[in-house]
């Protein structure tokens, strides 16, 4: 009795041990998204690559199948191929990241998938030569959903994170006459993330 008593403790804390070790984690990750960038030509490109950190802590107990989780972040992308009024132009974006996910990850399973939602606030800035610099920022909501793999101290993931809203010019005039395109706002944005998730 007490020999079976041992083996379905140790079997339980077996099962439990891949979700402890995922209470906080440590998340950089690299990747694409489009719509990001003012279309100020007609063949200006409006995507770009990124680069983020984030960090993830549990909200729930490591030992139920699903999790509710936290997931800040911070991000920059970087959009090339740009002229305003002639001139070559750069921009980039800054995204601060507030999600809260579901993650769905039975024991010893090897692969985990999550869903969540939060919000972000993003800076933007464009710089040209001979013309004023067009910055603008605002709020807006993230959709994402994704799978992360293997169930150590260090999962690689993957996630499609879809951002509702954008950020506003700080000078939407310069927009109505014609100096920065014809939209004064970006709309919205989608973009595919691939990192690595590492237990601390």
């Amino acid at each position: 009795m007490r020999t079976s008593l041992l083996l379905t403790a140790i079997a339980a804390l077996l099962l439990m041990a891949p979700r402890a070790e995922a209470q906080l984690r440590f998340m950089p990750y690299i990747g694409y998204a489009t719509n990001i960038g003012y279309d100020f030509d007609a063949d200006d490109a409006t995507s770009g690559f990124l680069v983020g950190l984030g960090t993830e802590f549990s909200l729930t107990p490591g030992i139920l199948p699903v999790a509710l989780k936290a997931r800040p972040s911070i991000e920059t992308a970087f959009i090339g191929g740009s002229t305003v009024a002639g001139a070559d132009a750069s921009q980039d974006v800054i995204k601060a990241n507030l999600d809260l996910i579901a993650d769905f990850s039975p024991p010893l399973a090897p692969i985990g998938v999550y869903a969540g939602a939060g919000v972000t606030y993003m800076n933007y800035s464009a710089t040209a030569d001979n013309s004023p610099d067009l910055d603008g920022s605002g709020f807006g909501a993230n959709l994402l959903a994704g799978a992360h793999f293997g169930g150590g101290f260090v999962q690689p993931f993957i996630q499609g994170r879809y951002t509702i809203g954008s950020a506003t010019p700080d000078n939407p005039q310069l927009f109505d006459a014609g100096l920065a395109g014809t939209a004064g706002d970006l709309g919205n944005s989608f973009a595919v993330q691939v990192g690595a998730s590492i237990g601390l």
